[in-house]
């Protein structure tokens, strides 16, 4: 989900607008007398009239859209109210997907293309963890100064240098560390 957020709001939402102001998010519902309704369950609709999904959830100002192939963070602001009063966003159904599945090739080629053997890992925190040993699949190995560990390539997301590992440093030093105390006890 972070991923899809991300690429949204970084641009291309730029081709959903809205037909009234922004949205104030209410924890059950968010709607307006003059703007759409906002809630999980609510259908969304196309500028065709199209059915493009229906709303899952609302979380910090954002409405996640199911579209039946994909999942979308919006921004609550994105959407907007045809003249039959259903809630509607500026593309169809297949726009939305097709977007989406470009954004997650490019995002895939880009973690191809940094996830190799030598390149630096820091933590979900910025924290440097120790460098890529191994790629064999899907499998990744993860040199550290406290021992390796193994993570599949979903668990790595591209940084500015090198890749993100969705672990904690600190998790993974007690857990390489309890590795190493059971080993020496045997």
């Amino acid at each position: 989900m972070n991923l899809t957020k991300a690429i949204f709001t970084a641009g291309a939402l730029s081709l959903v607008s809205v037909s009234g102001a922004a949205l104030a998010q209410d924890a059950a519902a968010t709607a307006k007398a003059d703007g759409p309704l906002i809630a999980a369950g609510v259908k969304v609709y196309g500028p065709e009239g199209n059915e493009v999904g229906t709303i899952t959830a609302l979380a910090d100002g954002v409405a996640t859209l199911d579209t039946g192939t994909h999942k979308v963070g919006l921004p609550l602001d994105r959407f907007g109210m045809n003249a039959k009063k259903q809630t509607t966003v500026a593309v169809t159904r297949a726009q939305l997907d097709e977007m989406l599945e470009k954004a997650q090739a490019e995002a895939a080629a880009k973690l191809d293309a940094q996830l190799v053997a030598g390149a630096p890992v820091t933590d979900v925190n910025g924290v440097s963890l120790g460098s890529i040993g191994k790629v064999e699949g899907d499998d990744v190995t993860v040199e550290t100064e406290w021992g390796a560990f193994a993570l599949k390539r979903q668990n790595f997301q591209p940084a500015d240098a090198g890749v993100t590992a969705q672990v904690l440093a600190d998790q993974v030093k007690a857990a390489l560390g309890a590795s190493a105390d059971a080993a020496a006890q045997s």
